[in-house]
């Protein structure tokens, strides 16, 4: 069983640090589908299939930290910044100055920079 730290710790790394990773598409705000959410979250292994969107729920309504927020069908991270890269932009995104398509790796720049906090790279 999956505690509501490591989970919280996997939604803060799929919605915020490298959401290109979970294969999540975050608006311009930073939400994302609860139930894409929780189909990413199963694909990280066994002991994540059990979790479902009432375990979600849960966790954010009882986090002390309220790193994440719930608007009806959507989630997002709560804290600072925008998701995704260092430099404000999201994963596959055109640069408007160069017209260069980036990418996941790109904002990568370090190894184990990557790595999840299930150990999969």
């Amino acid at each position: 069983m999956v505690s509501p730290t490591q989970l919280s710790r996997l939604v803060s790394h799929a919605l915020h640090h490298e959401p290109w990773l979970y294969e999540l598409e975050l608006d311009d705000e930073g939400w994302v589908p609860i139930d894409s959410l929780r189909t990413a979250i199963h694909e990280q292994g066994p002991q994540w299939a059990q979790v479902h969107r009432d375990d979600l729920i849960r966790m954010i309504a009882s986090s002390s930290k309220q790193r994440h927020e719930v608007d009806g069908e959507r989630v997002r991270e709560r804290s600072g910044g925008m998701p995704g890269g260092r430099d404000g932009r999201l994963p596959h995104q055109t640069d408007r100055a160069t017209g260069a398509r980036r990418g996941p790796g790109d904002l990568c720049g370090a190894p184990g920079l990557c790595d999840d906090y299930t150990g999969n790279r």
